[in-house]
């Protein structure tokens, strides 16, 4: 059986300031290790729903005892700023990781990400767009460090922008109960919000360029991609694209699905699961 950590949680830590309002995140750091690899991890909620906390003693805490210390971090929302700001913050957090790496007993070699629906979308993004000066972007400093990420665990997360725009949900797969379909989902998609369109038919170059599918084959990270085949959000075909373009590109990569799962399911939460996505990350940083 593998070894168990204890760990410690450091809340509310700031790794940028846009506009006056800090960018928080909680560090979670198994206790008594050092040169630790470190993932990032960005929650979902459609680019404008959401917190750092969600799912955290459900996903994250697991994969902490695992011996891989976790930055939850926040990322601004499509009220706030349409893309790429979104990446530009998720990169910042991964250059404060590398750069406060040696106070908090990280390794700044060793850093990864991992993220849910809209998290994942951006996980992926860190994954494939390392180097890319126009998607660089300066928020928090330390921009001489790198921004890209050696391992990506992405959870049922959107890649190719234009056909989720597409996607008409299956009326035998039941929308998950715990997310409400109220009234911030009125008017534009996410993807096109996200975009700062009204429809993503208004500009499909923006969207695929926008598109994690289109970016298979820069970098030489590795991805774990996990989704259920009972989700009507974000069809498990968006993994299966993903999976198809990394493996085109030469890319490592692996596709795990689940079976009767949902938009972020209990089953993602399940110990082998999570097991999984720790010995990934061990292996892969």
């Amino acid at each position: 059986m593998p070894r168990m950590h204890d760990f410690e949680i450091t809340r509310d830590v700031e790794f940028a300031q846009v506009d006056g309002r800090p960018l928080l995140l909680d560090l979670y750091r198994p206790v008594a290790e050092d040169d630790v690899p470190a993932v990032v991890m960005l929650h979902g909620g459609a680019w404008m729903l959401g917190d750092r906390t969600m799912y955290a003693a459900e996903r994250i805490e697991p994969v902490v005892r695992h011996g891989i210390a976790v930055a939850s971090a926040s990322y601004r929302f499509t009220d706030e700023a349409t893309y790429p700001a979104q990446l530009h913050d998720v990169k910042a957090a991964v250059r404060w990781v590398r750069a406060n790496a040696e106070e908090h007993g990280l390794s700044a070699e060793r850093v990864g990400a991992w993220g849910a629906s809209a998290g994942g979308y951006l996980a992926l993004m860190l994954g494939l767009t390392g180097g890319r000066d126009e998607l660089e972007g300066d928020v928090g400093g330390h921009t001489g460090l790198d921004s890209s990420v050696q391992a990506v665990c992405a959870l049922f997360a959107p890649s190719d922008l234009v056909a989720l725009d597409d996607h008409v949900p299956d009326p035998d797969m039941p929308f998950p109960a715990h997310i409400q379909r109220g009234p911030a989902f009125d008017g534009p998609s996410p993807s096109a919000r996200l975009l700062g369109l009204s429809a993503i038919r208004d500009d499909t170059e923006a969207a695929l360029a926008a598109s994690p599918v289109m970016h298979a084959g820069r970098g030489d990270a590795r991805f774990l991609l996990l989704h259920g085949d009972a989700d009507p959000m974000v069809p498990v075909s968006q993994s299966q694209a993903m999976f198809g373009a990394l493996a085109g590109a030469g890319q490592d990569a692996s596709l795990l699905i689940l079976a009767g799962a949902n938009h972020e399911g209990p089953e993602f939460a399940r110990p082998p699961v999570l097991a999984a996505v720790a010995e990934f990350f061990a292996d892969a940083l």
